[in-house]
């Protein structure tokens, strides 16, 4: 059943957002008592696109990181995806903690265009390996009509599957014709307003898929905890002690997946650019202008298309985030 449920936050306007949970219903318990379990499979995925300005894809990002997920406990029952023009999707099982979770939210990176269509069709080729439950929630920040109306099937087929909700990041022009034509379970308007915060996490709880369970002490109750207290108390620190060999395990995760398992159009261009090798060069140039070689020795060898892909997919850092290794033995190549 669809409706219409307000919310309301002190010193607030008035939230309205569309929700429609489903709660299966099994036979009465012989072991155990029956109770709500919202363990499934969860797909977020989030808008990378240009269409948002640096200030509210940072508050994205944070909302996710700080709000979201705060009550969030195996992540390898979530699927993490970003898009633009692009489609870049982690499958489940691949984030195996709360800390990768944070390191690969940080290394996300906007670009042009924005294709809903690419996106729905990523998500449906993904495997559903720890149970048959699965709840979608997408980040959008603009579409178009035709844009739309390309992702009706897929769309369909995701829902199918669990829930698919939408969280419509702004004004929208299209909101009207995107909910007529892909009939989402539920939509959620998101202003990025700190008192819409609340709303937004209690509408990521109330929209998961759930089943009535025979509740024993060896099942694990949810995913997502249940606590009515949505904000984390302290905020993301980047931790420089083990970011880069985690970063480069993750990224050579994605070239397997995105290359070997999964067939889909490449994240990058297979010829790139002249103007890309350059830019590489002067990235090493900038980086490497202060080492001290009679203490430290590096090699930077590029022998393929997918070697020089996962270089350029490091972002550019400032000169004050890169430390020098105290001793050759740190090199792990």
């Amino acid at each position: 059943m669809r409706g219409c449920y307000p919310t309301a936050v002190s010193d607030t306007p008035q939230i309205t957002y569309i929700t429609s949970t489903i709660v299966s219903s099994t036979n009465p318990c012989i072991e155990g008592h029956p109770g709500k379990i919202c363990d499934g499979q969860i797909i977020l995925a989030v808008d990378a696109s240009y269409n948002l300005n640096r200030t509210s894809f940072n508050d994205e990002i944070d909302v996710i990181r700080n709000n979201i997920a705060y009550g969030w406990e195996d992540f390898e029952k979530i699927a993490l995806a970003w898009y633009n023009d692009k489609t870049l999707k982690l499958p489940f099982t691949l984030i195996d903690s709360r800390k990768l979770f944070n390191i690969i939210l940080s290394v996300i990176n906007q670009d042009s265009g924005l294709s809903l269509t690419n996106l729905l069709s990523n998500l449906n080729s993904l495997k559903l390996p720890l149970s048959n439950t699965l709840s979608t929630f997408i980040f959008i920040s603009s579409t178009t009509n035709d844009d739309i109306d390309n992702s009706v099937e897929y769309a369909k087929s995701l829902k199918n599957k669990g829930t698919l909700n939408f969280i419509v990041l702004g004004d929208i022009n299209q909101s009207m014709y995107l909910e007529e034509k892909l009939n989402p379970s539920n939509i959620f308007y998101y202003d990025f307003s700190m008192g819409n915060v609340t709303n937004l996490v209690k509408f990521f709880n109330d929209s998961m898929v759930c089943e009535v369970k025979c509740i024993t002490s060896t099942i694990s109750q949810s995913t997502i905890s249940t606590t009515t207290n949505y904000e984390s108390t302290t905020t993301f620190k980047h931790d420089t002690s083990t970011d880069i060999h985690s970063i480069f395990n993750f990224i050579n995760n994605i070239f397997y997946i995105n290359t070997i398992i999964v067939d889909t159009t490449p994240i990058l261009p297979l010829k790139p650019k002249y103007k890309d090798f350059y830019d590489q060069v002067s990235k090493i140039k900038d980086i490497t202008s202060n080492w001290d070689i009679s203490i430290n020795q590096a090699s930077i060898d590029v022998n393929s298309i997918k070697e020089k892909q996962i270089f350029l997919l490091f972002s550019i850092l400032p000169k004050s985030d890169i430390t020098l290794m105290t001793n050759t033995k740190q090199w792990n190549c």
